[in-house]
C-alpha cells in the first residue's frame, strides 16, 4: 500500500471536546479522509478528521475548547510527540499520573459496534461504561498505560481494536490518523474501503498494527489492506479507559 503523497486541507473550525462528546461533528465541506491539525487548551496538538458526511469530526482534546490550525497542502510530517496529549495536567491539586488509564476490556466485539440505539464511536464509549470506564481508550493512551504496566494483566493472544488519532510513524513514515485506519469510526463491517488498526497482546507485551494509508472516500479501493488490517469477520476486544483526572 502506497502513502497518499498529498493531503487535501480545508480550513475548518473545529472545537475540542469531553471524551464522551468525542462523536460530534461540525464545520464546513471537506474531503473525507483528510486531516487538519488543531490545537488544545494545554497548548497540545492533535488532528481532526473529515468524516464520510463531509465535515471535520471534533479535535480529539482531553477537555476544553481547542482551535484549528491552516495547512498550505504541503505533506502532514509531525511526529506524534508533536501531537502528544501531556500526560502531567492537574485538576485541582490530583495529578492526572495519579489514576490508572486502563479501565478494562469489552470481548469479541465485530468491527461495527453497536449499544442501544448508538453506533460507531459513541457506542464503544457506552460498552465502556460497563467495565468501568468512560471512553474507548485512544492509541497514545494505550501507549502510556503499557508504559505503566497496567495492561500487563491481558492475557497472551488477545486482540483488539486501536482508535489511532495522532500521527505516527508507519513502516518509517509518518501516518496520519484516520477513519480509513478505524473501519469508518466503527460503523463499517466490510473490507473493500476501510482498514481496521489493532493491538495483539503478547507475553512480551502489546504489538501494535498500524495502518500507513488511511486514507478514506467511501469509493476508493486502492487504500484498503484486508489482508493485514481487515474490518470484516473478525472479533477483536475493546480496550476501554477511564479519564485520568476527575
Amino acid at each position: 500500500m502506497t502513502m497518499r503523497a498529498a493531503w487535501g486541507f480545508a480550513l475548518a473550525l473545529v472545537a475540542c471536546s469531553n471524551a464522551g462528546d468525542r462523536g460530534d461533528d461540525f464545520g464546513g465541506p471537506c474531503t473525507p479522509g483528510t486531516t487538519v491539525p488543531c490545537t488544545c487548551p494545554n497548548g497540545s496538538m492533535a488532528v481532526a478528521t473529515c468524516g464520510p458526511d463531509a465535515v471535520f469530526g471534533a479535535c480529539p482534546c482531553p477537555s476544553g475548547t481547542g482551535t484549528t490550525g491552516t495547512d498550505d497542502g504541503n505533506d502532514t510530517t509531525a511526529s506524534s510527540a508533536e501531537v502528544s496529549t501531556s500526560a502531567d495536567d492537574t485538576v485541582g491539586t490530583t495529578s492526572c499520573t495519579d489514576m490508572p488509564r486502563y479501565a478494562g476490556l469489552v470481548a469479541d466485539q465485530p468491527s461495527a459496534w453497536s449499544e442501544g440505539a448508538q453506533t460507531g464511536l459513541a457506542a464503544g464509549d457506552a460498552k465502556c461504561q460497563g467495565v468501568g470506564g468512560d471512553h474507548v481508550c485512544t492509541y497514545e493512551e494505550l501507549v502510556l498505560a503499557r508504559d505503566a504496566g497496567e495492561l500487563a494483566a491481558i492475557e497472551p493472544g488477545t486482540t483488539a481494536w486501536v482508535h489511532r488519532t495522532t500521527i505516527e510513524s508507519v513502516g518509517g513514515e509518518p501516518s496520519a490518523p484516520g477513519v480509513g485506519g478505524r473501519c469508518v469510526d466503527w460503523t463499517y463491517a466490510m473490507d473493500m474501503l476501510a482498514d481496521g488498526e489493532y493491538v495483539e497482546f503478547t507475553a512480551d507485551g502489546p504489538t501494535f498494527v498500524l495502518d500507513p494509508d488511511t486514507f478514506y472516500d467511501g469509493l476508493d479501493t486502492s487504500h484498503a489492506d484486508p489482508a493485514d488490517l481487515p474490518c470484516a469477520g473478525i472479533l477483536r476486544a475493546i480496550v476501554c479507559c477511564r479519564a485520568a483526572c476527575e
